[in-house]
């Protein structure tokens, strides 16, 4: 607080670099941090959002830190991971354009859902890959068929390139029917074959520190006997030559670890024998097995047909966003797959040169909001609208370029508009009022059967209120301002307005009516592009 009072009219990050010259513990934190900061900025060059996003959770530990031991904390911050992997893949964005997308996502109000808890508690067994483990870890971890040797065939190709040895072929004679490998091509293939191993061995690594509790190594062997022998005899000169040459995971924690059992670990081999039943117990356990078949398909069939019986109540959201309510909503929610399940909307971000007219109406109408939303009423009318476009830019309330599209005509228009005299003069105003508003699930459904089962549920309704005030009567005026495009006849106007928005600045009302005791005397939009006023 010290700091970000000691310099308020700059950013944050600006006062921070100020004071890490100071010589005390403070200093030297905020030092470490700008330097930290710094580090991870100049990764994002050269980085995309999912190499970045792994970068700081290695270096400061972020799983560790964040995730604890909650199983379910570390798992969303690993499909944190794996979103902004899949993003990247995609498109190989960088960290700005992954927030970008992050940004929309959030607009449009669509749910990124958190990690299933039924995946991760602990009475479930999950089975991955060594890959899909990365990052998380379990009581017990069961790591099989450490026998399978390691998948080579890569350096069998032509042409074939490493970043060690460079890049290397097989030749064709001047028949062309037959190939032959060179010297080149063959020291490629080695590096390569020691590249393969060397990252069998981190994946090794990986599989061997998943478990928090228990690892059991499972693997299938002809002769345990003897591999146990040249074990003892390997372990008692081993060499990084001798991990190279090994061709599974077995031979190589054999290497480690010797024949004999440790402190922490032990060796059980286990004899492969087929069973094979005599006539008679063939005979009885046909016979167990026809008197409990009937049984065991009532019990299946009852609990394959299962259907919870408040289906709908799953596939309707926590929270809605204002802009996106409608009286039928839930109807077609609960029509539609649930929001868990909702595909993300597509990272395309189209070229200038191919974007159309409408996206950039779209965008002039949020620069202009953006203006009536931080403008100060004083200076803009002492000192106009284009001074005070150049104070908002100045305080960085306004970027330079959102600042080129805002239509300074329509705000000209509103400045001398009767709405804002009341406005400056209003006892009390609150301007860009965010507000979180509980309401019956029951009222947004025409389906008689949905609104009695959802008769007990809320929804939560998320909303900003552009400005509301207390007038001389000390009555509540709600004004709700609109960029749209609107017909030239007014009539039309007006009442493409009304049908649009009626609905929405009800939701207001109630709204204010939660947070001021009392509902608003009158509703007004004012439409920018008419420069007037309507009374809802």
């Amino acid at each position: 607080a010290s700091i970000r009072n000691s310099r308020s009219d700059c950013r944050l990050i600006t006062t921070v670099r100020t004071h890490t010259s100071d010589n005390d513990e403070n200093g030297h934190k905020l030092k470490a941090f700008v330097e930290k900061l710094e580090s991870f900025r100049k990764m994002a060059r050269f980085m995309n959002a999912g190499e970045l996003i792994d970068a700081i959770y290695a270096d400061m530990s972020i799983p560790s830190v964040l995730g604890g031991k909650s199983i379910l904390r570390r798992a969303n911050l690993e499909k944190f991971r794996q979103i902004a992997y899949a993003y990247s893949s995609s498109t190989g964005a960088s960290l700005s354009s992954f927030l970008r997308y992050l940004r929309s996502i959030e607009n449009s109000g669509t749910v990124i859902t958190a990690a299933k808890a039924g995946e991760e508690t602990r009475g479930a067994v999950r089975i991955m890959s060594v890959h899909k483990s990365k990052g998380l870890e379990f009581p017990v971890v069961f790591y099989a068929n450490t026998h399978t040797p390691y998948n080579l065939s890569d350096k069998n190709a032509s042409p074939l390139y490493t970043n060690a040895a460079g890049f290397g072929m097989r030749l064709r004679d001047e028949s062309g029917f037959c190939s032959y490998d060179t010297m080149l091509r063959k020291s490629v293939a080695l590096s390569k074959e020691r590249a393969d191993k060397e990252e069998e061995l981190r994946m090794l690594y990986v599989a061997l520190t998943r478990a928090r509790e228990r690892l059991f190594v499972t693997a299938m062997h002809s002769s345990p006997d003897k591999l146990f022998v040249d074990a003892s005899f390997e372990r008692a000169c081993s060499s990084p030559y001798l991990a190279l040459s090994k061709r599974c995971h077995l031979e190589l924690i054999l290497l480690a670890l010797g024949s004999d059992n440790g402190d922490c670990y032990g060796y059980e081999i286990i004899p492969y024998k087929k069973l094979e039943a005599t006539a008679e117990e063939s005979h009885s356990k046909a016979i167990g097995i026809s008197e409990c078949i009937g049984e065991t398909e009532e019990l299946l069939a009852k609990r394959f047909s299962y259907v919870y019986p408040h289906m709908a109540r799953t596939k309707i959201p926590a929270k809605f966003s204002i802009s996106r309510l409608y009286p039928d909503i839930i109807d077609d929610e609960v029509l539609e797959i649930s929001v868990g399940e909702r595909p993300l909307p597509k990272a395309e971000i189209a070229p200038k040169f191919i974007r159309s007219e409408d996206s950039l109406g779209a965008k002039k109408g949020t620069a202009t909001h953006l203006f009536m939303q931080f403008f100060d009423f004083d200076n803009a009318v002492k000192n106009g609208a284009e001074a005070e476009l150049c104070r908002l830019v100045e305080k960085r309330f306004i970027t330079e370029d959102d600042a080129k599209l805002v239509n300074l005509d329509e705000v000209k228009v509103f400045l001398s508009s009767k709405i804002f005299d009341r406005m400056r003069n209003a006892k009390k105003i609150f301007r860009e009022q965010r507000f979180n508003l509980y309401l019956p699930a029951a009222e947004f459904t025409a389906d008689n059967e949905l609104k009695e089962e959802l008769k007990e549920e809320r929804i939560l309704v998320q909303g900003v209120i552009d400005c509301f005030f207390y007038d001389d009567d000390g009555e509540i005026v709600l004004v709700d301002y609109k960029t749209d495009r609107v017909p030239k006849d007014k009539k039309a106007a007006e009442y493409k307005l009304k049908s649009a928005y009626s609905e929405q600045l009800g939701y207001y009302a109630r709204a204010i009516e939660e947070i001021c005791g009392k509902p608003p005397k009158s509703k007004l939009i004012f439409s920018l592009a008419l420069g007037e006023a309507i009374l809802i």
